[in-house]
């Protein structure tokens, strides 16, 4: 999973800092994403089914999300403007995720941090580096 998660974090970060928004789209159909986003597709679909609570996977798991999910807004929002059916439960797992850091972060006068980008590029840059094939 090591190898998987080096090739998607590195596609996300070129997403990331990519300006234009149709490039950005393209990168982020890229098959080596999938793997990782399939991952949050399930636990949305566990949150939405009632099976696993949001409160659960937003602790356990949002600083994944942060660093594969949030760079990759302009793709979910492509998918939800065409009504495709790809990702709909990370679709709204994705809002509930953010709904929550911003309760969160709102409790101590912190901006979203939908906002750090630095801070995101960091994480992302950590996660290519922790998952880096050895040589």
């Amino acid at each position: 999973m090591r190898e998987e998660r080096f090739s998607a974090c590195s596609k996300v970060l070129e997403a990331f800092r990519e300006e234009d928004e149709g490039k950005k789209i393209g990168l982020s159909e890229d098959e080596t994403i999938e793997p990782v986003l399939d991952v949050f597709e399930d636990l949305g679909l566990l949150v939405h089914g009632n099976r696993i609570s949001d409160v659960l996977v937003h602790h356990y798991f949002y600083h994944w999300f942060m660093i594969y999910a949030e760079p990759l807004e302009a793709y979910f929002d492509c998918l939800h403007r065409e009504h495709r059916p790809e990702y709909k439960y990370l679709r709204r797992l994705y809002d509930r995720m953010r709904s929550f850091e911003r309760l969160d972060l709102g409790w101590f006068g912190i901006p979203y941090m939908g906002k750090l980008g630095p801070i995101k590029e960091k994480y992302i840059l950590d996660e290519i580096e922790e998952n880096k094939p050895e040589q």
